[in-house]
Protein backbone atom coordinates (compact mmCIF):
# COMPACT_ATOMS: atom_id res chain seq x y z
CA UNK A 1 0.00 0.00 0.00
CA UNK A 2 1.21 3.61 -0.93
CA UNK A 3 1.16 6.36 1.50
CA UNK A 4 -1.24 8.44 -0.02
CA UNK A 5 -3.55 5.26 -0.35
CA UNK A 6 -3.45 4.73 3.76
CA UNK A 7 -6.81 6.87 5.03
CA UNK A 8 -5.69 9.60 6.94
CA UNK A 9 -6.71 10.62 10.51
CA UNK A 10 -9.21 12.80 10.91
CA UNK A 11 -7.78 16.37 12.00
CA UNK A 12 -8.94 17.28 15.66
CA UNK A 13 -9.64 21.02 13.69
CA UNK A 14 -12.81 21.67 12.03
CA UNK A 15 -13.60 24.47 9.76
CA UNK A 16 -15.47 27.19 11.71
CA UNK A 17 -14.75 26.05 14.77
CA UNK A 18 -14.14 28.31 18.28
CA UNK A 19 -10.65 28.58 18.02
CA UNK A 20 -10.54 30.58 21.94
CA UNK A 21 -9.36 27.12 23.27
CA UNK A 22 -6.41 26.59 20.90
CA UNK A 23 -2.73 27.56 22.20
CA UNK A 24 -0.58 29.32 19.99
CA UNK A 25 1.14 26.03 19.31
CA UNK A 26 -1.97 24.05 18.32
CA UNK A 27 -2.78 26.86 16.08
CA UNK A 28 0.39 27.33 13.90
CA UNK A 29 0.10 22.87 14.03
CA UNK A 30 -3.45 23.66 12.16
CA UNK A 31 -2.05 26.11 9.69
CA UNK A 32 0.60 24.14 8.54
CA UNK A 33 -1.36 21.10 8.56
CA UNK A 34 -3.91 22.95 6.54
CA UNK A 35 -1.05 24.42 4.10
CA UNK A 36 0.23 20.96 3.69
CA UNK A 37 -3.69 19.15 2.30
CA UNK A 38 -3.82 22.65 0.50
CA UNK A 39 -0.52 21.62 -1.34
CA UNK A 40 -1.94 17.87 -2.00
CA UNK A 41 -5.45 19.37 -3.21
CA UNK A 42 -3.76 21.65 -5.48
CA UNK A 43 -1.46 18.72 -6.90
CA UNK A 44 -4.04 16.47 -7.32
CA UNK A 45 -6.25 19.19 -8.97
CA UNK A 46 -3.27 19.80 -11.81
CA UNK A 47 -2.70 16.05 -11.95
CA UNK A 48 -7.18 15.75 -12.98
CA UNK A 49 -6.30 19.06 -15.03
CA UNK A 50 -3.57 17.41 -17.07
CA UNK A 51 -5.34 13.92 -17.62
CA UNK A 52 -8.01 15.48 -18.88
CA UNK A 53 -6.07 17.33 -21.28
CA UNK A 54 -4.36 14.46 -22.09
CA UNK A 55 -7.80 13.26 -23.00
CA UNK A 56 -9.09 15.84 -25.12
CA UNK A 57 -6.18 15.82 -26.96
CA UNK A 58 -6.62 12.28 -27.56
CA UNK A 59 -10.24 12.00 -28.31
CA UNK A 60 -11.44 15.54 -30.05
CA UNK A 61 -12.63 15.64 -33.23
CA UNK A 62 -9.66 16.06 -36.21
CA UNK A 63 -9.76 19.01 -38.19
Amino acid sequence: MQEDDKPRPRPAFQPGQNLDSMSVEELQATIEMLREEIGRLESAARAKAEHLSVADALFAPKK
